[in-house]
């Protein structure tokens, strides 16, 4: 099944994390780039539980947005861990930042916690240093407020992302039903003009020719045939 314009499911983003952690395990050098993401594609494809195969772009795109939202809910179970210090178990701590996020991104929640308990676990990803995030900045949670914004930053652009996917979706269904009107209409003007005038006479007769003249002057102005 082709990706074009398909949702991506909790179970899509587990196995986009899986098949992230095991090419970061193959690969000893950069963790981006167009080969890179090559390589996470193919096996993303190749696993079973991934019923919808996914193009290298699309791949891409999904893994950077989320990826985005992960760091972020990173930096706010840092955050509170600091605060907190052993005040509050560790479940505690997360439940805590699972809220702070929530209300930070319009009552929405973050929605990957099953895929981000195992991107935690792998120190690639934990340390990862050239995935297009600022970490410097990120890693100054724990001596600081500036998680927040740092979070902020990153759901910003998430929203970004999100709001230009969907306009080019948006884009696309447009494009899809104008498609299909024209067909329409093309199929309808072939009938008219393709039309036996010699069988007809009267009101017919002239209801052809002026809808045949009618279309000849819709494609004189598209500088379709007959001009």
């Amino acid at each position: 099944m082709d990706d074009v314009g398909m949702h991506w499911t909790d179970a899509d983003f587990t196995c986009l994390t899986r098949t992230w952690v095991t090419t970061s395990v193959q690969t000893n050098g950069r963790t981006k780039g167009f080969t890179f993401y090559q390589k996470v594609n193919i096996i993303f494809n190749s696993d079973p539980e991934c019923l919808t195969r996914r193009s290298c772009g699309s791949t891409k795109s999904q893994w950077y947005v989320f990826n985005a939202q992960c760091v972020a809910y990173k930096g706010i179970v840092a955050q509170e861990r600091f605060r907190n210090s052993s005040r509050k178990i560790e479940e505690d701590q997360e439940n805590d930042a699972h809220k702070i996020y929530k209300s930070l991104n319009g009552g929405n929640d973050f929605k990957h916690r099953e895929a981000y308990k195992i991107l935690v676990r792998e120190p690639r990803w934990v340390n990862l240093r050239d995935d297009g995030l600022n970490h410097a900045a990120i890693e100054g949670v724990t001596a600081s407020g500036s998680g927040i914004q740092i979070m902020l930053d990153e759901l910003w652009l998430e929203k970004i992302q999100e709001k230009e996917e969907n306009d080019r979706r948006r884009t696309e269904v447009m494009q899809h039903w104008q498609a299909k009107i024209d067909l329409e209409q093309a199929n309808e003007d072939h009938k008219i003009m393709e039309k036996d005038l010699s069988t007809l006479s009267g009101d017919q007769l002239q209801y052809y020719l002026q809808r045949q003249a009618e279309i000849m002057k819709r494609l004189a102005k598209k500088g379709g045939p007959g001009t």
